[in-house]
């Protein structure tokens, strides 16, 4: 009984509110899925959302369009246009529609000063619908009172000035605190002004108000107004400029643009795919409808073959479009881009949507919160993204694959300034790895020490000339003995190697095994961080960093000779652990928990 109350009390909310007929469609069609998303509706619901309304004589007319679409019939994300009225009129956090397109960020909801007032506040209740919506996703267990402003629609200037508060508190906790917005900027507004009201019960402007209006984004800009704004346009005028400030930087819009959906999709049930073996593209498979429909509902409006919405013939086959549409799909993940759907790209696949938003969120607060920290200058290396960027004054200037450790060695999350360039390094060998990876290769095969160019040492730095045969045997004793690998093109460092101090004898460095950058999975080192374009990365530090870039070309002509490259700056390096973000084309992607760290 309780959720029928909330509902039959949100129903009489909004057919009592001075608003036109679409409106109230629009609003008590984003209402159901609120309610229903929120749990003040039992899920069962969704199938009979229009039995619900239907149950209201006043709004009898209104149950056609408050059925719910399947998610076959569902638009792929567009990362690029803002998103329709038509195609979030069903959407959480999107109950009031702005002149034809949803509010994509704060400034697009409310900085056009001809909008009616009422819009003006339902735009407003609606950013923060979104906010709260994501930061529910974040932390489930969060107080109270974020989830009662999911489900709110009271549009009065005092509700919205104490939400926006508690949002600003909630995104303070979580290591977000706006970096425009200050305590007193909150409660610059008394929340018990009664000077003016923008709730359900206000009028729409006439059309002399018009006169009155002021340009909002030069008003939130300076938080000056003209002489002839009204109170009412003051007030929302601030009441904007609290409400951008508090609005993230960085990705936000893109984010909930993905998020929006995302939820959309959870409101119905996700389909599930089993394969009792890898599915290759050419082979017969009697699943297609339901793989179309989930690579269709996930489509990339920017990227994937799918995302058109044309239609695929089913002949029986895995082949053609279909094909391609798992390829991008498996980009989006960091998966080997084959088109064979195996078990990562399955399980994928069938993640629902409530879980991908989840994961969407928890790694958009963990990035901003950690990218916020990041100097004007440094170098990142995303260990689960398998990535290293350079950043040069705010602008990446270098980005590149990169190797990382296996599960039995993980790359440790740290911090700390390089501090040298070493061109021709020489390794030696930890004694951890002398007895896990090289005592093996020698007790197989006594030769493989002087091949890939070994110095062997007894303990008092002696150097020890045996036989193969010898060695052979050593290695399956106590082998009392120091490795150290000569430069060279057997080299495990390569040519390059960025020093930089840490507990670990963690460094980024080259490797004589290209080929393992093709892998999709490249968590195969024994800790430290193999970097693809080690030469570009070297490069740019001997342009820029380097104390004696004179010599520096003279010691790439000598390939077999160390030299230590000092720096006239150290250059920040950072460790982090992303498995989720957009892109820089408004793209969600998604990585694999590698070292099971979430």
């Amino acid at each position: 009984m309780g959720s029928i109350r909330t509902f039959s009390s949100t129903v009489i909310r909004i057919t009592s509110c001075r608003l036109c007929n679409v409106e109230k469609r629009r609003r008590l069609n984003a209402a159901i899925l609120i309610l229903l998303l929120s749990g003040a509706l039992p899920n069962h619901a969704c199938a009979n959302a229009p039995a619900f309304i239907a149950s209201s004589v006043a709004l009898l007319a209104l149950a056609p369009i408050l059925t719910l679409a399947p998610i076959s019939t569902l638009a792929p994300i567009s990362t690029s246009a803002p998103i329709s009225a038509s195609s979030t009129s069903d959407l959480v956090g999107n109950i009031v529609a702005i002149e034809g397109s949803a509010p994509v960020s704060v400034s697009a909801a409310i900085g056009t000063a001809s909008l009616e007032t009422e819009k003006r506040a339902g735009a407003v209740r609606a950013q923060l619908r979104d906010m709260a919506t994501l930061l529910l996703l974040v932390s489930p267990d969060s107080d109270g009172r974020l989830r009662d402003v999911v489900v709110s629609m009271d549009l009065d200037e005092r509700a919205l000035m104490r939400d926006i508060a508690l949002l600003g508190e909630t995104w303070q906790a979580l290591g977000l605190g706006s970096q425009h917005l200050s305590h007193q900027g909150l409660n610059h507004h008394e929340l018990n002004n009664n000077d003016l009201t923008i709730g359900p019960e206000s009028a729409v402007p006439t059309p002399a108000d018009e006169s009155a209006q002021v340009d909002l984004e030069s008003a939130t800009g300076n938080h000056q107004l003209t002489q002839e704004a009204s109170p009412e346009r003051a007030g929302e005028a601030e009441l904007a400029a609290t409400l951008r400030a508090l609005e993230p930087d960085g990705d936000y819009p893109a984010l909930m643009r993905q998020i929006r959906h995302l939820l959309q999709l959870a409101a119905a049930d996700w389909p599930s795919l089993t394969l009792e073996q890898p599915l290759r593209p050419g082979d017969t498979f009697f699943e297609m409808q339901t793989l179309i429909t989930m690579l269709q509902a996930l489509a990339e409006a920017s990227s994937d073959p799918l995302s058109d919405g044309q239609a695929i013939t089913e002949t029986g086959y895995y082949d053609g479009a279909l094909v391609e549409a798992v390829k991008a799909f498996q980009r989006r993940h960091g998966l080997s881009q084959d088109g064979v759907i195996g078990p990562k790209t399955l399980k994928w696949l069938n993640m629902t949507p409530k879980a991908r938003a989840t994961l969407l969120a928890r790694g958009y607060v963990k990035k901003t919160r950690e990218s916020r920290a990041l100097p004007e200058s440094y170098v990142l290396v995303n260990i689960p993204g398998f990535s290293l960027a350079l950043v040069d004054r705010g602008n990446t200037v270098l980005s590149s694959r990169v190797i990382v450790g296996k599960l039995s060695r993980k790359t440790p999350l740290l911090e700390s300034e390089i501090s040298a360039v070493v061109v021709n390094p020489s390794w030696r060998v930890p004694r951890r790895l002398v007895k896990q990876d090289v005592l093996p290769k020698v007790a197989r095969d006594g030769s493989y020490l002087a091949h890939k160019g070994f110095i062997v040492t007894d303990y008092d730095g002696v150097e020890v000339h045996e036989t193969p045969a010898f060695f052979q045997q050593a290695a399956l004793g106590a082998f009392p003995y120091r490795l150290e690998q000569r430069p060279g093109d057997h080299n495990s460092l390569g040519r390059f190697k960025l020093h930089f101090a840490n507990d670990d004898s963690i460094y980024l460095h080259d490797t004589p095994e290209k080929h393992l950058y093709g892998r999709a999975n490249r968590a195969l080192s024994s800790g430290c961080v193999r970097v693809e374009k080690i030469a570009e990365l070297a490069d740019w530090f001997a342009r820029n960093r380097v104390t004696d870039a004179r010599r520096w070309q003279q010691t790439l002509a000598e390939p077999h000779t160390t030299r230590w490259f000092s720096m006239k700056q150290t250059m920040p390096v950072r460790f982090v652990y992303w498995t989720s973000w957009i892109d820089s084309e408004g793209r969600a992607q998604y990585r694999d928990d590698i070292y099971g760290l979430l």
